[in-house]
């Protein structure tokens, strides 16, 4: 039975028995009836067998103690790998929302046309992606590609955003064509702190910025920041260059769309908008003049002689002749919802809204002086020209689009046949 026991408690045992023998021994000893030889190895056996009995408990303890050490770093072991795939587990729903909104993005990205529309859907998509930003800047490149121009921001903040073409963080974007992530300006050795605007300004110490670029071609650079550390990761570092890749084709798509739509509507000669869309333009501000109550001014001009001066001087004469006197119209009309159009050969239109006969007397007047002071040099000749000018209200000259323009094709007709080089208003006489 005993040796059915486990270790530890048949140990036990066999010690209580080897108690009881010594102590029996003993007695026995007192009362003669064993040697004293005998004694003593039964004393010696016992404290041989105490002895083998310690050792043996001694090295069960450092085993136990050797199992737990083992048992508590493979638990240790354990609970770290389960704290990983824990925080995957809880990544993966996040991860899994941001591909979703990659996707997402992209479908609405790719069904936008109009360039403004995709520069404040950017702006949004980032604003979204980025909740703990405080600002989120969108730069484009100028025409000439030699500096930045803000085109879409939003704040958290009442702030105002001093740094209109950019800063060096924009500037370093652009340079390397990369995405940039800092956590703390104040501790980032690549850039001088004290230059940064928006550091000085607003107090924005960690930022994320990705170039907007098709390639190596640069189109812009979206940044947002924030006042508290650490606050973008380069995971959304990544999601915010596959955003802005994308958002840089969908721009340069929808700049493409709007120079061929520009081509179908101006003039390629003058920049100037063509006969038709003036057409369209008017007869849209007739019906808002109606609404409001208000009036619109037409002039209609044509260069005097300008067959003779193609005749003397030649067409690239005729032609500088013609772009002088569009860029004078579109100085003294301004565009302000007012427009300026070629209107076939040598003769021109311009509308004024919400005007008065008196200040469209004056509009027609300053054209007609502007183009009086006018020299053109070619070949050493100097080459001069002039214009007539009939001018008509809406609604007094007449009720819709066609008469008005007709009543001021008559009095451009009129200023035509008393002398040329001056403006007509009212109706011939008789």
């Amino acid at each position: 039975m005993i040796l059915l026991l486990k270790k530890p408690l048949r140990r036990f045992f066999v010690l209580i028995i080897f108690i009881i023998l010594n102590i029996a021994a003993f007695i026995f000893l007192v009362h003669g009836q064993i040697l004293r030889s005998a004694f003593w190895t039964i004393f010696l056996l016992s404290s041989a067998f105490f002895w083998v009995m310690r050792n043996a408990r001694l090295r069960d303890f450092y085993d136990r103690r050797g199992i737990l050490q083992k048992l508590e770093e493979n638990t240790n072991v354990l609970i770290e790998e389960l704290d990983v795939k824990s925080k995957k587990l809880q990544g993966m729903p996040a991860k899994s929302e941001k591909v979703s909104f990659l996707f997402d993005a992209s479908q609405k990205m790719f069904s936008l046309e109009n360039r403004d529309e995709v520069l404040d859907f950017l702006v949004d998509s980032c604003r979204e992606l980025f909740p703990q930003a405080d600002s989120i800047l969108l730069y484009l490149l100028s025409k000439d590609k030699e500096a930045l121009a803000l085109t879409r921001s939003t704040k958290k903040k009442n702030v105002v955003i001093k740094e209109k073409k950019g800063d060096i963080l924009d500037s370093w974007v652009l340079k390397h064509n990369q995405s940039l992530v800092v956590d703390d300006v104040t501790r980032d050795f690549r850039f001088d702190y004290n230059r940064v605007g928006s550091f000085k300004d607003r107090g924005a110490r960690s930022f994320i910025a990705s170039p907007l670029s098709v390639g190596d071609r640069m189109v812009g650079a979206v940044r947002a920041e924030c006042s508290v550390s650490s606050a973008f990761s380069m995971e959304e570092s990544r999601i915010l260059r596959s955003v802005c890749d994308l958002g840089a084709v969908v721009l340069e798509r929808a700049n493409l769309f709007e120079k061929i739509s520009e081509l179908a509507i101006r003039d390629s000669l003058t920049s100037l908008f063509l006969r038709d869309y003036f057409f369209q333009r008017f007869k849209e501000e007739i019906v808002r003049a109606r609404m409001k109550g208000v009036n619109i001014g037409i002039g209609m001009l044509d260069i005097d002689d300008f067959k003779k001066i193609n005749d003397t001087y030649g067409h690239i004469v005729g032609d500088l002749v013609l772009r002088r006197l569009a860029r004078i119209m579109l100085s003294h009309v301004g565009n302000s919802g007012n427009l300026a159009c070629r209107f076939g050969g040598e003769e021109f239109m311009f509308m004024i809204v919400e005007s008065t006969p008196e200040r469209l007397a004056a509009v027609a007047e300053r054209i007609l002086l502007a183009v009086r002071d006018v020299t053109l040099t070619f070949r050493r000749r100097k080459v001069a020209f002039t214009v007539s000018l009939g001018a008509a209200m809406y609604p007094v000259d007449g009720r819709d689009a066609i008469d008005v323009i007709d009543k001021a094709d008559q009095r451009l007709y009129h200023a035509k046949h008393s002398g040329k080089n001056r403006v007509c208003f009212n109706d011939p006489a008789g």
